[in-house]
């Protein structure tokens, strides 16, 4: 009786281990599967962020190159010069409506 519960533990405990190595193996298959696709999109960040970085060095030094020859055709520029000639617009003339303006700049 005693050496039948033994031989039980014995095929209990390669159940187990088998269990284990089916487990091992499954995993083990699926990054088999998969792991290019994970280099793949990992080396396609790496990729863009490398190409956004130069693109955004040489948008720099462009705009800084034109700036030096005396060519101001940055958007900010150009958004402030729009604001000044909006400043320079009477706000309270009768021919608007004698609401108050949308916006006010005081």
């Amino acid at each position: 009786m005693h050496h039948h519960t033994l031989s039980e533990n014995l095929s209990l405990a390669t159940n187990a281990s088998e269990n284990a190595e089916h487990l091992h193996s499954t995993t083990a298959d699926f990054w088999v599967k998969f792991w290019p696709y994970f280099i793949t999109a990992i080396a396609f960040y790496g990729l863009l962020s490398v190409a956004w970085i130069l693109w955004n060095i040489y948008a720099y030094r462009r705009d800084l190159s034109s700036a030096r020859k005396g060519q101001f055709v940055g958007r900010l520029h150009e958004k402030w010069r729009l604001l000044s000639v909006y400043d320079q617009i009477p706000h309270n003339s009768k021919s608007v409506a004698s609401d108050a303006p949308l916006i006010s700049v005081e």
